[in-house]
């Protein structure tokens, strides 16, 4: 069951709060910020090129009634591999939610991933004005940022090997996407193969599930991401040492195809 929520290009799919009290294989998109916990208690955020100032502050309030409101122990992967910039406005904001929360004890860490000298900058200058209470660590990749984040729970006692319900389309799970472009793996007879896509998807911070196929009488699982808006930028994800051994289609997913 999808509820729209006011903001344009907004959507909560809010299926977990009313059947499912876990938040794994989750995701949620606030305009064209996704918070992804299909890996809790690591919580993937992964931001677009830019941003507008209500859709960062309307993404921090979900932030902190979604995820913060759990008040369980996890670890935050923040992917700004794509953000061109950070307003003064939102950097205004995001120190806000910062002193909010700054009593929560909930968050053990924040792996940052970007290669740009002006974020680096920008964040520098913001923890200057308010250092996080967590440890935090910039990195170039996706996986050493899973691989540290996941340690810091492992020394919790937690980690993100528990299981998804919605890794299985067997389990009755209902999730709705909007529509857009999206990396598709070959439909199989093979769920593991399947399975394996998805994982390693998520390991680069992309939201990704099993979705089902019936072609004739043959019953199909395939792995596909969340969708994006831009074409070109699932190329440039799908070409990283990652993805490329996964062999992964771009594809247009729902609705009326858009030129790239």
């Amino acid at each position: 069951m999808l509820d729209a929520h006011p903001s344009r290009g907004s959507h909560w799919d809010l299926r977990a709060d009313r059947a499912d009290p876990t938040l794994y294989g989750r995701s949620w998109n606030v305009g064209e910020i996704t918070t992804d916990v299909s890996r809790w208690p690591v919580v993937v955020v992964r931001a677009p090129a830019t941003v507008s100032d209500e859709e960062m502050a309307e993404h921090l309030a979900f932030f902190e009634g979604k995820v913060y409101a759990r008040r369980e122990p996890f670890v935050t992967v923040l992917d700004l591999r794509f953000c061109e910039k950070i307003t003064p406005r939102q950097r205004s904001i995001m120190i806000g939610s910062m002193k909010r929360n700054e009593e929560m004890t909930q968050c053990r860490g924040c792996a940052m991933v970007f290669d740009s000298m002006l974020l680096r900058g920008i964040l520098t200058a913001m923890f200057w004005v308010r250092k996080p209470a967590y440890p935090t660590r910039v990195f170039s990749k996706v996986v050493e940022a899973f691989d540290w984040a996941e340690a810091l729970m492992v020394r919790s006692g937690r980690s993100s090997s528990s299981p998804s319900p919605s890794d299985d389309p067997s389990d009755g799970s209902v999730v709705v996407w909007g529509e857009g472009w999206v990396l598709q793996s070959d439909a199989t007879r093979e769920p593991d193969q399947a399975r394996t896509a998805v994982d390693v998807l998520r390991r680069c911070g992309i939201a990704a599930r099993l979705e089902r196929e019936t072609r004739g009488s043959l019953d199909l699982v395939l792995a596909r991401s969340q969708p994006f808006s831009k074409r070109d930028e699932l190329l440039a994800l799908r070409s990283s040492p990652e993805l490329a051994r996964l062999d992964l289609n771009v594809v247009w997913h729902g609705g009326h195809k858009k030129a790239g």
